[in-house]
C-alpha cells in the first residue's frame, strides 16, 4: 500500500469516528425531560423531534458504514422500524421516556456479549462481518456499538493507516499512526522502556487517541479524548486473565467472562503517569491463577486466587501472601515481578523433590 492510499485512509477513519461522536451526542441531546412527559401536545413535539433526529442519525450510521465498504440494508431496515414504532406511538398514555429507552439509549447485556465474542482479541480477522450483529440490533445504541466495535477491534483498518513514528522498548514494536499531535506525541515518546507489553499501536488525531496492545488483558484497547482541562480514558479488556488484579484497575465496570470495560479521567500534569500505571495494572496471561485438577494435567482456571496453605516451618523464611503482594503491585513503569508467585512454587516443588531422592537414597 502506498503513502497516498494509507492517507485514504486516514481520512475514512477520521470521517467514521467523526459520525460516530455525532450520533453519541444525538443520543445525549435527545434524552427526555419532564417537560416532554407532561401532555399530550409536549409528547406530539418530543416525538416530532425524534423522527426529524432519526433522519439525520440514519445518514451518519449509513455514513460509517460506508467508509470501509459496508452493506447498510440491515440499516435501513433496523431504522424502518424505529420509524415505525414512533409513528404508532400512543400519545395519550404513552410514555415518552419509556419511548426514548427502547429505540434509541437501551443497551441489552446479551447484546454487549455477542459483540465481545464476536470482535475479542484485537486480530488480524476482527471486524469482517457485523450484518448478523446489526441484525440483532434494536436500538439506536446497539447499532452504534456494534460498528464501533467492528472497526475499532479491526487490525488491517489500524495498520493501513500513515506510519508517524515507530520504535522498540525492551519488550516489543510501538508504532505511532495518523497525524501527530502532541498528546499522541507524548504518549510516544514517554513509553515506559521496561512496561512489558506486546506490540502497540498507537492512532492519533485531533483531541483523540486510540491504542491497541497486545498482551495486557490479550488485547488492551484504549480511547483517549483530550479536553481544556482533563484526559478522559475509556477502556476495553477482552480477556479477565486475573479477576483480583481486574477490580483494582480505575474506572472499572462490569467483569464478565468476555471482558470489562471502564473508564477514569485525569488532569494534564497527571496524566501520563496514570495511563502508564493503569497499563502496568493490567493482568496478562502471566497472571492467570490455575487451580490444580484431579481428572486432568492441565488445571481448570479459576478467576480467585485459591487460599495459600503455608507450613509452620516455612512461615519464619517467607510469606507467601506478602509474595503476592509484591507480584502485583503497580509502580510508576508497570509491574516487573508479574510471576514471582509461580517461581515460588517451582523452588518449593523442586527442593521437596530433592529431599524426598535423598530420603529414598539414605533409606536404601
Amino acid at each position: 500500500m502506498n503513502e497516498e492510499e494509507r492517507k485514504q485512509n486516514y481520512e475514512k477513519f477520521k470521517k467514521f469516528l467523526n459520525s460516530d461522536m455525532r450520533v453519541k451526542n444525538s443520543l445525549i441531546e435527545l434524552a427526555p425531560l419532564e417537560k416532554d412527559n407532561y401532555d399530550e401536545n409536549s409528547k406530539i413535539q418530543y416525538v416530532d423531534k425524534l423522527c426529524k433526529e432519526l433522519r439525520d442519525i440514519e445518514f451518519e450510521l449509513s455514513n460509517m458504514i460506508k467508509c470501509f465498504g459496508g452493506n447498510s440494508n440491515v440499516l435501513k431496515e433496523k431504522i424502518s422500524q424505529i420509524k415505525n414504532n414512533l409513528v404508532n406511538f400512543n400519545y395519550s398514555s404513552g410514555d415518552v421516556r419509556k419511548l426514548y429507552q427502547d429505540n434509541f439509549s437501551d443497551m441489552s447485556e446479551a447484546l454487549v456479549e455477542d459483540v465481545k465474542g464476536e470482535f475479542v482479541g484485537y486480530t488480524l480477522f476482527a471486524g469482517g462481518d457485523n450484518g448478523n450483529l446489526l441484525q440483532k440490533s434494536k436500538t439506536i445504541n446497539e447499532l452504534l456499538h456494534v460498528l464501533h466495535s467492528s472497526v475499532m477491534n479491526n487490525e488491517r483498518i489500524m495498520q493501513d493507516m500513515p506510519i508517524i513514528g515507530e520504535k522498540n522498548n525492551e519488550f516489543d514494536k510501538i508504532v505511532l499512526y495518523g497525524e501527530e499531535t502532541e498528546l499522541s506525541k507524548e504518549i510516544f515518546d514517554k513509553f515506559p522502556r521496561d512496561l512489558d507489553i506486546g506490540i502497540t499501536d498507537i492512532v492519533s488525531m485531533e483531541n483523540k487517541v486510540f491504542m491497541m496492545i497486545r498482551d495486557r488483558g490479550h488485547a488492551l484497547t484504549i480511547e483517549v479524548d483530550e479536553t481544556e482541562e482533563a484526559n478522559i480514558v475509556r477502556y476495553f479488556i477482552p480477556k479477565i486473565c486475573n479477576r483480583e488484579m481486574t477490580e483494582r484497575l480505575p474506572g472499572i465496570g462490569k467483569i464478565t467472562q468476555n471482558g470489562a470495560r471502564g473508564a477514569f479521567d485525569s488532569t494534564k500534569e497527571e496524566f501520563i503517569q496514570k495511563l502508564f500505571s493503569f497499563i502496568g495494572g493490567v493482568p496478562t496471561d502471566y497472571d492467570m491463577i490455575f487451580e490444580e485438577s484431579e481428572n486432568s494435567e492441565v488445571g481448570e482456571y479459576n478467576s480467585t486466587p485459591p487460599p495459600v496453605e503455608v507450613k509452620k516451618e516455612e512461615q519464619n523464611l517467607f510469606n507467601v501472601q506478602d509474595a503476592k503482594n509484591v507480584a502485583m503491585e503497580v509502580g510508576e513503569n508497570g509491574r516487573k515481578l508479574s510471576s514471582i508467585e509461580k517461581v515460588l512454587q517451582k523452588m518449593k516443588e523442586t527442593i521437596k523433590n530433592i529431599f524426598s531422592r535423598n530420603r529414598d537414597s539414605s533409606e536404601r
